[in-house]
């Protein structure tokens, strides 16, 4: 069943081989080599899965993590089934998934057959939960509500920053670097 995927990962290499892996499968894959790409693909489209690296470069400054882009799909897409990779596995780490409830961590290098497997074993997107009755998505408590005491407030605000400043990007404050669909960068107005 074809997947609509977003692979995050700023690794040029990294993003390359995971994208063909998935595209030989027959899914649809997109890419983003920084936390911006991302949230601007995931703000504008649906997507089925997330696989985001954990070790993510700052953009205007600002570190946003894994973790951060995991809250902040979940925000425009509560159900989607989001893998973090890393080039290292730690127990806190390991402890952070778990807490995130991200479907699964895997440590590179990742074996594209387990890859090819885990995306297979997880569901699409849709309108419907799958007739399991321990299924995710018909778990409210995996949905990330801002109303909740999960620190997303603070990563919504910066999500809405970053969507005006996408749409209206006359409005960025003087000397932010705005992004190009050439994937090059230039000041913004009045620098």
């Amino acid at each position: 069943m074809e997947k609509r995927i977003l692979i995050v990962d700023d690794d040029l290499h990294s993003r390359e081989g995971l994208r063909d892996t998935l595209l030989g499968e027959g899914h649809r894959v997109e890419t983003s080599a920084d936390s911006w790409q991302a949230i601007r693909k995931i703000k504008e489209g649906v997507f089925d899965i997330a696989i985001i690296d954990l070790d993510l470069p700052a953009f205007h400054g600002v570190v946003v993590t894994a973790w951060d882009l995991a809250r902040i799909f979940r925000a425009y897409h509560p159900a989607i089934s989001i893998i973090v990779v890393s080039a290292e596995e730690e127990r806190t780490v390991r402890a952070q998934a778990e807490q995130l409830r991200v479907s699964e961590f895997l440590v590179k290098p990742i074996s594209p057959s387990k890859l090819k497997a885990i995306v297979r074993t997880l569901n699409p997107l849709s309108g419907e939960c799958p007739a399991s009755p321990d299924s995710r998505c018909g778990d409210n408590s995996s949905r990330i509500s801002p109303r909740r005491n999960t620190g997303l407030s603070p990563l919504v605000g910066l999500a809405r920053i970053i969507h005006e400043s996408l749409r209206h990007p006359h409005r960025v404050p003087p000397g932010c670097p705005l992004p190009h669909p050439e994937g090059t960068w230039e000041r913004g107005p009045n620098s």
